[in-house]
């Protein structure tokens, strides 16, 4: 998928209204947004959604309906090429307000809310000597689901063998964020999670690099915008070299398909190599070329 600023028609779709409940939709007025997903560490989102000359009296609506429990929007964003757009945000309201611009009427909605995969859990536990990888796995998939992780695990036979002989002679130990605790056990030996469809599976690093549907491609041919900058220098990296940074952000043409702890596989002439996204940024206005989103990523072991 190959886009520019001179090619792409950005389209979108707003929904807001109450669940159960008649709603009001709006695709066709100015519009410009901040979607912020906050980070993988993190449990703060901001969402801002301004409408340009939305008519008084849906604007009157829209306030009434905050004043109802569980008053929500829905933002889609694509391109006019795609048959289906892609949800970037859906949160409940937490303010709304009317804004006089000059000769214009600006509807201003904020939320709070976001992609969070697992509930907010800790794995604090020292494992006995000649503890698996698969026991110490499934121990942290049971403190996650015990906090609410609404996914089966599913593991390929081939993976679940790995795992199961992996032996800590000396036992292991493991203190912080579920989560966190799970991607260092993952990641050290070669894997990764992820959440998808109801489902948390387990993939292989290495193997990655012919699993497209896995990895999104982040280059010049699917929307990068300059070159990606290195938060944390490689240790062995000089300057000009192509060893992957420790930790980079980078822009591309907004990508709703882009989602915190998601995985992408980034080609440019410096850098080079597999990330998961830490944080996850998307910008829009409709009236002038800012349809961006902007990520901060960190390197996976194996790139």
């Amino acid at each position: 998928m190959s886009r520019s600023f001179s090619s792409f028609e950005p389209k979108y779709d707003f929904k807001y209204g109450v669940p159960g409940e008649e709603g009001i939709s709006v695709s066709n007025l100015d519009i410009s947004f901040v979607i912020d997903s906050g980070n993988s560490n993190s449990e703060q989102h901001s969402y801002r959604v301004d409408i340009f000359n939305l008519n008084k009296e849906t604007t009157a609506s829209m306030i009434s309906e905050k004043k109802k429990p569980g008053a929500v929007f829905i933002l889609s964003v694509g391109y006019q090429e795609d048959k289906l757009l892609t949800t970037i945000a859906s949160s409940t309201v937490s303010t709304i307000e009317a804004i006089k611009k000059e000769t214009e009427l600006v509807t201003r909605i904020f939320g709070t809310g976001g992609y969070e995969p697992f509930k907010q859990s800790t794995t604090f536990r020292n494992f006995p000597e000649n503890t698996t990888g698969l026991q110490v796995l499934n121990s942290i998939t049971t403190d996650l689901r015990a906090a609410g992780l609404e996914a089966r695990v599913d593991l390929d036979p081939q993976i679940q063998n790995q795992l199961n002989n992996i032996i800590y002679a000396n036992g292991y130990r493991t203190c912080a964020l579920s989560k966190d605790s799970l991607t260092e056990l993952l990641v050290s030996n070669g894997l990764y999670y992820k959440v998808e469809s109801g489902k948390m599976s387990v993939h292989r690093i290495a193997s990655t690099t012919t699993n497209t549907e896995t990895f999104i491609e982040i280059n010049e041919n699917s929307g990068l915008i300059d070159s990606p900058q290195l938060s944390t220098p490689h240790p062995e990296a000089r300057s000009r070299d192509k060893l992957p940074a420790d930790s980079i952000n980078f822009k591309v043409l907004l990508d709703p398909r882009l989602k915190v702890d998601g995985f992408v596989k980034v080609e440019s002439e410096f850098v080079n190599g597999f990330y998961r996204l830490a944080r996850v940024v998307h910008r829009g206005q409709t009236r002038g070329s800012e349809w961006i989103t902007q990520c901060d990523a960190e390197v996976m072991n194996g790139s």
